[in-house]
């Protein structure tokens, strides 16, 4: 299962994946789960410029892709750490992970 972004582009709105959802003692993919994101600050705190959780709807035809996209209305600075708590909810079982995500301002 991967997920992205590990940059975010500040002022851009940015897609946020969740790829490949599966149930790890089946090999199953799970395309009816619940997959939200929180991105927060260094602090722990929610970053200002988008509601949150943000739900990541399940991608039309996919094995367990889940998308949403990040605001460029985001309240980051480059070089700011940041971290998206992602959660999955479906089939009985929870899942989630902490992706470390760096602002960074786009140049080309």
């Amino acid at each position: 299962m991967a997920t992205s972004p590990q940059v975010y582009f500040v002022g851009n709105d940015m897609l946020i994946e969740v790829l490949g959802l599966k149930n790890a003692e089946t090999g199953n993919a799970i395309t009816d789960a619940t997959v939200t994101v929180t991105v927060q600050d260094s602090t722990g705190q929610p970053v200002a410029g988008q509601s949150w959780p943000l739900t990541l709807p399940h991608a039309s035809g996919s094995n367990g892709d889940y998308r949403a996209t990040l605001e460029k209305a985001l309240s980051v600075a480059d070089g700011d750490k940041l971290t998206a708590v992602i959660t999955a909810v479906g089939g009985g079982l929870t899942a989630k992970w902490e992706r470390p995500v760096t602002a960074k301002t786009r140049t080309t």
